[in-house]
Parts: structure tokens; C-alpha cells; sequence
């Protein structure tokens, strides 16, 4: 029987519709854990270092679906007239392993209290159904200055920073 209920002006969302066979490019949102940091991270080393709160874990529900890592956070250089930076990591605590190292800030002779938000962004192919953990690691790309992470005492918003894993189906 021929689809007759479309009107000009779209579908009439009054009226009930039975659909049959399979809808495609509907990729979505299987599912996200969201962690909410409001804990400071002090970075004074060229050495990777977890980042406080940054972590959590998940199940993919699918073998064929992309899993998302967004970390959302302030970063803070606390000297003046030297060179900064920050790069971080995404660090798989299930299998004891690290990728995707990111320098994601920079700053040459800057002046003092350089504040930035910063928002790494990772994207890896499901492994399978079985649950993973996940932590966020930084170290100072120049030296061993101050790098403060979250930084909770000089602002007055109540969380410093977001750690979020997503889903999405392929």
C-alpha cells in the first residue's frame, strides 16, 4: 500500500504510522558517562602526571561503534617572560597502555597568570563489548613551572572542568 499521509507542509504528527524495513544513516548517542572535576591538578614536571578526576570508565554496547573522549578544563601558567606548555594524554588504565598525546597549549615570553580553557577531543574505534578505564594525564611540555589545572581558588564557578566518553554508533 502506498505511502499517502504527506502533506505539503510535512507529515501530520496527529496521525499514527506503521513503518517497515530498516532506516539507515541514523547514526546516535548510544551512551555517555560524564564526570564532573572540581578538583585542582598542580603540574611541575616534564612527566606525565593524572590530571585530579579525570577518569571513568565504559562498556561499549556495540563491537562496530566509535568511542569519544572530551576533557574540558582550565589551564593556568602562573610565570612570566619564559616558555609554557602543556600537552596531555589519554591513558587506557584497563590495558596499561597510552595514545594519542596532544601538545594543546602553548605560550612563549607570556606574561603572568596566562588562563586558557583548553577542550582535547579523542576518538578511537570500539574493542568489543567488555568494560575499559580511562584517565587523562598532563605534563609541562618546557621545563618544570607551575601549570595549574582546574584551578579552583582564583574563579568563582563551582566546577573546573568535564571529562565525557561517548558512544556513537557507526
Amino acid at each position: 500500500m502506498p505511502f499517502n499521509k504527506i502533506q505539503s507542509a510535512g507529515f501530520d504528527l496527529t496521525d499514527n504510522y506503521a513503518f517497515t524495513g530498516t532506516v539507515s544513516g541514523a547514526g546516535g548517542l548510544l551512551q555517555q558517562v560524564t564526570t564532573e572535576i572540581s578538583t585542582a591538578t598542580n603540574l611541575t614536571t616534564t612527566s606525565f602526571t593524572d590530571l585530579a578526576g579525570f577518569s571513568a570508565s565504559i562498556t561499549p554496547t556495540s563491537s562496530s561503534s566509535k568511542i569519544v573522549f572530551i576533557a574540558s578544563f582550565s589551564v593556568n601558567f602562573d610565570e612570566t617572560g619564559i616558555q609554557q606548555g602543556l600537552k596531555v594524554q589519554l591513558y587506557n588504565t584497563t590495558d596499561s597502555a597510552s595514545a594519542n598525546i596532544y601538545p594543546i597549549a602553548r605560550y612563549k615570553n607570556g606574561g603572568n597568570y596566562v588562563y586558557d580553557w583548553c577542550t582535547p577531543y579523542f576518538s578511537v574505534n570500539s574493542w568489543g563489548t567488555t568494560a575499559r578505564s580511562y584517565k587523562l594525564q598532563g605534563a609541562g611540555i618546557d621545563g618544570t613551572n607551575l601549570i595549574k589545572i582546574s584551578r579552583t581558588d582564583a574563579f568563582s564557578a563551582p566546577a573546573r572542568g568535564h571529562f565525557i566518553i561517548q558512544e556513537i554508533s557507526a
